[in-house]
């Protein structure tokens, strides 16, 4: 592991002056000048099931049950409810101890944006552990963070930007766990887990475990780590994940028994991008509203540089999770998400998978990174050649 120094506290201190600065409209005190986020799913749906929770907690009553439309609501076995993840219910006992009457919008609001702030400091603790230079892990963080998919639908869809911040965690624990083996690795893997589940949103969670696996598999062969103990590591984290979650594992795994999305049509599950939205990689606006797949022009020259110098020994790893995390984000339209459907446990439970677009940003982020941080150590002299030409 990488001793962290006064270097690093700078890099946290622009980050926080980053996001300050592209979310100042939504943070001033100045009443004019304040911005909301536009009405939608965060406002109509999240901050609903919010306020019922905080409404029941200040009546005295736990929320174990809603009101349905036509009878009483499971509300707590409900992911979405979201009731013991950390921030979620601290947010909720916190404005029961400042005596607030109703739980305000801006509340999850702003539980949104600091998700874009945490996401940034974690990927840079991941990419510190990977790149040379600190500034190359600076650039990685930033374009994950800033780039077209954490901006995009996930503040709305609060819970897809809540479980995309635990990636970073779960890969740098995982990559500590398989070079040292240690028990604090072990919980440190199972608490990334467990924060990614509790968020409420099942489809990043496993989008996330299985580039975690993947991720873990590659580092202990790249290691030689022989494999019964991988799987003896392996088997701890699950178990630790399992105990940690319980509290809402449980319920939410009968929730989801008895669940209209228990099972859905391959047609369903494979809606996603139609092949023109590849033109988000180079203009916004064109093809659709949202730019989830955008990270920037010099991003992507960056990732193409890292790749065709080929010095980094983990880039054939980042390449291909954001070749294949592309290939399944078409669905349908492309050959290819046939395979996860019919091959791993979980795939067939859900929809949109243009969310995969999640770990295309991610991986070209990385790979973006890796490019910078080739960049500024010495080249050789065909490296020379490849970047003036």
């Amino acid at each position: 592991m990488s001793k962290l120094d006064r270097r690093d506290l700078y890099a946290a201190l622009t980050l926080l002056l980053l996001w300050g600065l592209f979310f100042w409209r939504y943070l001033t005190p100045v009443e004019v000048d304040r911005v909301a986020l536009p009405r939608g799913d965060l406002s109509e749906h999240f901050y609903i099931l919010r306020s019922f929770a905080f409404d029941e907690l200040r009546a005295g009553r736990f929320p174990l049950w809603g009101q349905g439309v036509f009878d009483v609501y499971p509300f707590q076995a409900d992911p979405e409810s979201a009731l013991f993840y950390p921030p979620v219910a601290l947010a909720l006992l916190g404005g029961l101890a400042l005596g607030w009457s109703a739980l305000p919008l801006q509340a999850i609001q702003l539980e949104a944006m600091a998700h874009v702030l945490l996401a940034s400091f974690l990927c840079y603790l991941f990419l510190r552990e990977e790149m040379k230079h600190r500034l190359a892990a600076l650039l990685g963080s930033v374009v994950f963070s800033y780039g077209g998919y954490l901006t995009s639908y996930p503040l709305q869809q609060i819970t897809f930007v809540e479980a995309a911040v635990w990636l970073p965690l779960a890969l740098w624990s995982v990559k500590l766990l398989t070079n040292t083996g240690k028990k604090r690795c072990l919980v440190l893997t199972a608490l990334a887990f467990t924060l990614a589940f509790l968020t409420g949103n099942p489809q990043n969670l496993t989008q996330l475990f299985y580039a975690t696996l993947a991720y873990y598999a590659y580092q202990c062969w790249r290691t030689r780590l022989p494999w019964p103990v991988a799987l003896k590591r392996l088997g701890l984290v699950l178990a630790l994940t399992v105990g940690l979650s319980a509290v809402q594992l449980l319920p939410s795994l009968e929730w989801w028994r008895n669940s209209t999305r228990a099972s859905i049509s391959f047609e369903k599950a494979a809606v996603a991008f139609p092949p023109q939205d590849v033109v988000q990689f180079i203009v916004t606006g064109l093809v659709s509203y949202w730019q989830p797949l955008y990270v920037g022009i010099f991003s992507l020259v960056l990732a193409f540089l890292a790749c065709a110098t080929g010095r980094k020994r983990d880039l054939p790893f980042w390449a291909i999770l954001t070749i294949v995390a592309l290939i399944f984000s078409f669905g349908k339209n492309l050959f290819g998400f046939e395979v996860p459907y019919l091959t791993l446990p979980g795939y067939s439970l859900f929809r949109d998978q243009e969310r995969h677009a999640y770990l295309v940003t991610f991986g070209l982020s990385v790979l973006a990174a890796h490019g910078l941080d080739t960049l500024l150590s010495p080249l050789k002299r065909w490296e020379r050649k490849l970047v003036h030409h």
